[in-house]
């Protein structure tokens, strides 16, 4: 028989003990503290966003972005996203985004670096384009 204490959240289990014939019971009181999961530092966190947003420019419009593991069989597509921003960003001095389009053509493979080619098709006076 399992039966939950709710008040004290504990667990109590009644095992049969002795001869078959015995009614007395051996009762066991099982303590489980209940702890809410640990949380990672939230700065700690962001230090990990910030290098995994970190791209290694190997030209002038390409750029090498390590992938993270979160325990899919493909690249989570919000990294993706998030690094292809980060590499148009880098192209272009003094002006920020205000849109990004993307499609996703394919799986990504977690185990390898995703290299990301900027092609510039507009840099002009009032907006670029790539």
């Amino acid at each position: 028989m399992y039966n939950t204490d709710r008040s004290t959240s504990a667990a109590r289990v009644v095992i049969a003990g002795g001869a078959s014939s015995s009614r007395e019971h051996t009762r066991y009181r099982v303590r489980a503290e209940a702890r809410a999961p640990s949380r990672p530092d939230a700065s700690a966190l962001l230090a990990d966003l910030i290098q995994v947003l970190a791209l290694e420019r190997i030209e002038r419009d390409l750029f090498r972005g390590e992938s993270r593991d979160i325990g899919a069989p493909q690249v989570f597509g919000g990294q993706v996203i998030a690094q292809a921003f980060q590499a148009a960003c880098q192209t272009v001095e003094e002006r920020s985004a205000h849109s990004l389009h993307a499609y996703f053509l394919r799986r990504g493979d977690v185990d390898a670096p995703i290299i990301y080619q900027v092609e510039r098709t507009r840099d002009g006076k009032s907006f670029s384009a790539g």
